[in-house]
C-alpha cells in the first residue's frame, strides 16, 4: 500500500514539473515580471521610452531574467503632467504585470531661444469658428523651447521638442485683422513665452458653385394656378445647418478656410448666352438649367474677379405628396336619421360635419397654400371626401362614442392621399 502511494504522489510531482517548465527546464517557469528603477527624469508631454529602464521576466522561483521593454505593452506613451507610474505587461500577458516609476520634473519657466521656421498667418474670416484655420494651425516647428526644472532639489534645464511635446499649446488672441501679433505658447504649472507672427489679409483663393444635398427645383404644380419657376439662393443658420435649400458659391480662402459668398455678391450667366450677369432673383427656367457665375465682391479685397466651372440644377415638375387637415371639428352631432334614410340625405348629413375643414395639398416642394374643396365642388378636378367610416354607418352614432375617420384627398390624378383621426360624437342633432 505504502509502495502505491508512493509511486502517485511521484508521477503527480512529474506532471507537474512537465507542466510548469519551459523549455525543459522548471526553474524558467514565467509568473511575473520587474523593472529597476530609471534615473531618467521627464517632463510633461514627453514621450515615454521603455529603453530607459531594465526589465525582467520573473519565474517562479523567483529567478529574474532580463529582456527588452519591446516586449512590453503600456497603458500609456505620453508622460502628463502628474504622472507618477505606468503600467506595463510583458508579453502582453495581464497577469504579467509591473509598475514603472517615473521621475517627472517641476517645470518652473520656459523660453523661446530661437523662434519657429513659420512666422507668417493669414487671418480667419470673420465668422470663423473652426480652431483648424486659428490657433490649431499653429506650428512651432523649428522653435528652440527651453525649459527649466527641478527634481530633488536639483534644477536643470532641457529642450523640448517643439512638434512633439503634447503639453506645449500655442494661441494667437485675434485672429481678424492683418497686423503684427505676438504667439503665446503655453505649457504646465502656467509656464508661457511669446514670439511675434504677422497676419497677413486672407484674400479668396477659388470659387465654386453647388447645391445644398438633394436641391430639387420644383416647377408646374398639378392644380395651382401659380408656379414655382425661380431659383433659390441657399440660406444657412449659425450652426451650419440648411434653413433655405437652393444654390449657393463657396469661396476657399488662402488659408483653407471656405465660406458662403453673400448672394449679392454672385453674378449668373446662362450657358446658352441668354442670361449675362444677373442676380438670383433674375434667375428662372425661362434662361437655362446650367450657369456659370462669377463673384462680384470687393476686388480690393479680393484681388480678382474669379469665375466658377458651371452648375446644373435638378429641375422636376412639382408633385402633391401629402395633405395636411385642420379645422377638424372637436365634436359631430350624432345623426338624426336611420337605416330607412336615402343615401342622399345622409351624404348631406356627412358634408354638414365634415365640409368645414380646411384641407390643403402638400407639394413635393413645401408648398402648401392651396385649399381643396368638399367633393370637388368647384368642379376643378380637385377636392377631399370621407371615406371611411361609410356614409350609412352615421345612423348608428352613440353620445360620447369615438369614431374614426379617413379624409381622401385628390388633386388631378393624385387619389392616394389619406388622413385618419378621431372625432367624439357629441350631444344633438
Amino acid at each position: 500500500m505504502k509502495k502505491k502511494v508512493f509511486v502517485g504522489i511521484l508521477a503527480a510531482l512529474m506532471l507537474f514539473a512537465f507542466v510548469a517548465c519551459d523549455g525543459g527546464t522548471s526553474g524558467s517557469y514565467i509568473v511575473g515580471a520587474a523593472v529597476d528603477a530609471s534615473e531618467h527624469v521627464y517632463l510633461p508631454g514627453e514621450a515615454f521610452n521603455p529603453a530607459d529602464y531594465q526589465f525582467y521576466s520573473v519565474s517562479y522561483d523567483g529567478t529574474k531574467t532580463p529582456v527588452s521593454g519591446s516586449e512590453f505593452t503600456f497603458d500609456e506613451d505620453v508622460i502628463g503632467d502628474n504622472t507618477q507610474y505606468i503600467l506595463g505587461y510583458y508579453q502582453g500577458n495581464k497577469d504579467w504585470g509591473v509598475l514603472v516609476p517615473v521621475k517627472l520634473g517641476t517645470v518652473s519657466e520656459i523660453e523661446i531661444t530661437a523662434d519657429p521656421t513659420k512666422v507668417s498667418y493669414f487671418t480667419a474670416t470673420s465668422d470663423s469658428t473652426d480652431e483648424k484655420y486659428t490657433n490649431d494651425s499653429i506650428t512651432l516647428a523649428g522653435a528652440t523651447i527651453v525649459a527649466t526644472y527641478k527634481y530633488d532639489g536639483v534644477e536643470d534645464t532641457r529642450e523640448l521638442d517643439p512638434e512633439k511635446n503634447e503639453e506645449l499649446t500655442a494661441s494667437i488672441q485675434n485672429w481678424t485683422t492683418a497686423e503684427k501679433t505676438t504667439v503665446k505658447v503655453e505649457y504646465v504649472n502656467s509656464t508661457s513665452d511669446t514670439y511675434e507672427v504677422t497676419l497677413e489679409a486672407n484674400r479668396i483663393d477659388s470659387v465654386a458653385m453647388k447645391t445644398t444635398d438633394d436641391y430639387v427645383l420644383y416647377t408646374s404644380k398639378l392644380g395651382v394656378s401659380t408656379s414655382n419657376d425661380s431659383f433659390a439662393y441657399a440660406e444657412f443658420g449659425g450652426d451650419g445647418s440648411v434653413t433655405t435649400p437652393g444654390i449657393y458659391m463657396e469661396a476657399t480662402y488662402q488659408n483653407g478656410e471656405t465660406a458662403v459668398v453673400e448672394a449679392a455678391d454672385v453674378l449668373f450667366q446662362a450657358e446658352n448666352g441668354a442670361l449675362t450677369e444677373a442676380t438670383i432673383s433674375d434667375v428662372d427656367l425661362k434662361h437655362a438649367t446650367n450657369f456659370i457665375a462669377k463673384y462680384n465682391g470687393d476686388e480690393g479685397k479680393v484681388g480678382f474677379v474669379a469665375e466658377t466651372a458651371p452648375i446644373t440644377v435638378n429641375v422636376q415638375a412639382d408633385y402633391v405628396k401629402d395633405i395636411k387637415v385642420s379645422s377638424v371639428p372637436e365634436t359631430i352631432k350624432a345623426a338624426n336619421y336611420d337605416d330607412t334614410d336615402t343615401y342622399a340625405t345622409k351624404a348631406a348629413a356627412v358634408k354638414t360635419m365634415f365640409g368645414s375643414m380646411t384641407v390643403n395639398p402638400v407639394y413635393a416642394s413645401g408648398d402648401s397654400t392651396a385649399t381643396l374643396d368638399y367633393d370637388d365642388e368647384n368642379n376643378d378636378g380637385n377636392g377631399y371626401t370621407v371615406v371611411e367610416p361609410t356614409a350609412w354607418d352615421f345612423s348608428k352614432m352613440i353620445e360620447g362614442q369615438w369614431i374614426e375617420f379617413t379624409i381622401s384627398g385628390f388633386v388631378g390624378d393624385t387619389t392616394d392621399l389619406t388622413k385618419t383621426f378621431e372625432i367624439k360624437v357629441g350631444s344633438g342633432t
